[in-house]
């Protein structure tokens, strides 16, 4: 299709206007304080603002100025009634006002339910998140789901386990003092309930088991439920476990309540669980001793110190952010999303240049054409294909420095 082939008018764009839209919850810090954290995500609306503006003063798409429609919920609404929330938020973009792709900041709101409605109205959703998913949840909304954020854990699985193997990670552990001793392993494995967490923790518990590593488990209705996390820990202290993987944020919740219980096992750990951002910043500094594995996102994973250097696309967002005001020093956090919007919003756009349409089958070839090529801004290189689509395609070693008591990486980029 050449751009003039392109129709006038469409679902999402006209002949002078090409909508994007993003779902925002701009009163989260608020929410995310009131469960103790300190974790500031920036002003998510700026962010996408000056994005959308570069994108103007650079032409636009297709002679089209760009126009951001912005779906901001109320964090009470969105925690009170994810589901409901979800589907409101699918309709405002799928029948109310009209896009070509939408970005979700939300992970609350980043269920299946949420997933289908976008794939069956045939609008591309861009997570930003880091809610767990894997290859049957690409599957099963292709061409309709993308991550900027986040790996599919069926892929991540067995590259953690070889690269924590590497690391020497499965050695004795005496998860009563922190440190290591002759205690034998064994793993306890954090795992949400539902189906996609259920076949997530069945993929490690077996990765574990053909590894030849003992293993427990426990799972849990919330990332932000602590009740549930002190449970676990009693659970895991009673079963004699000296090591813990988590697969998303629970696992911060988790090492709080196991340093009220005087319960230290060594953490296995990745980008999911939010190594600098969360356990860093906000966890006890003795739940960390031992601490590794792997991550992808350097401004989730470590200090700005101890970033590695910037991905392929990461100065052009920087300083297409830095234009509308946003500024991140000192704010590893609000950096990672700012990065994260600017990929999520650049995908669709990227894609319908590449694809030469504004339609989603024109998006998917364009974004399966730039493949590894495209210039991932918050992490080290792009994973995209035709049958992966999460943006991150590389990450790196990651293990906890006793010295600065922070996370650093360790090695050079391997594929995940």
């Amino acid at each position: 299709m050449s751009t003039s082939a392109i129709p006038a008018a469409g679902p999402g764009w006209d002949a002078k206007h090409v909508y994007l839209g993003i779902t925002t919850a701009s009163d989260a810090a608020g929410t995310i304080h009131a469960l103790g954290i300190s974790l500031d995500p920036g002003d998510e609306i700026a962010d996408a603002k000056a994005i959308v503006a570069a994108m103007n003063r650079q032409g636009g798409l297709f002679g089209r100025q760009v126009v951001l429609i912005v779906k901001d919920d109320s964090s009470a609404h969105v925690l009170s009634d994810p589901a409901g929330a979800a589907q409101a938020d699918c309709v405002f973009f799928t029948q109310d006002h009209r896009v070509i792709s939408v970005v979700n900041t939300d992970a609350t709101i980043d269920l299946d339910s949420f997933r289908s409605c976008f794939a069956r109205a045939h609008v591309p959703l861009v997570s930003t998140t880091t809610a767990p998913f894997d290859d049957t949840t690409q599957r099963s909304f292709a061409p309709y789901f993308y991550n900027t954020l986040s790996v599919s854990l069926t892929r991540l699985i067995p590259v953690l386990i070889d690269r924590l193997t590497a690391q020497h990670y499965f050695g004795g552990w005496n998860s009563l003092a922190g440190k290591p001793g002759t205690n034998p392993v064994k793993v306890g494995v954090l795992f949400p309930t539902g189906p996609t967490g259920g076949r997530i923790g069945a993929a490690l518990l077996g990765a574990l088991k053909q590894a030849g590593i003992a293993s427990d488990h426990y799972e849990y209705s919330s990332a932000t439920d602590t009740a549930a996390a002190s449970a676990a820990v009693f659970r895991f202290k009673a079963d004699h476990v000296t090591h813990v993987i988590g697969v998303d944020t629970f696992q911060y919740f988790f090492g709080v309540a196991a340093n009220t219980q005087g319960f230290y096992p060594r953490y296995g750990v990745t980008t999911y669980s939010a190594p600098e951002t969360l356990l860093r910043a906000n966890g006890p500094p003795r739940q960390m001793a031992g601490a590794m594995g792997l991550g992808w996102i350097p401004s989730i994973d470590t200090d700005a110190q101890r970033d590695p250097g910037p991905g392929p696309g990461t100065k052009q967002c920087l300083a297409e952010l830095a234009a509308g005001a946003q500024h991140f020093a000192g704010h590893r956090f609000a950096e990672a999303v700012g990065l994260a919007i600017c990929d999520g919003l650049q995908l669709g756009v990227r894609g319908a240049k590449s694809g030469n349409g504004l339609d989603p089958a024109s998006i998917r070839s364009g974004i399966v054409a730039l493949g590894r090529k495209y210039p991932m801004a918050a992490g080290f290189v792009s994973g995209l294909s035709e049958t992966n689509f999460a943006l991150p395609g590389g990450g790196r070693d990651l293990a906890w420095n006793p010295g600065c008591r922070c996370f650093a990486y360790h090695g050079s980029t391997f594929p995940i």
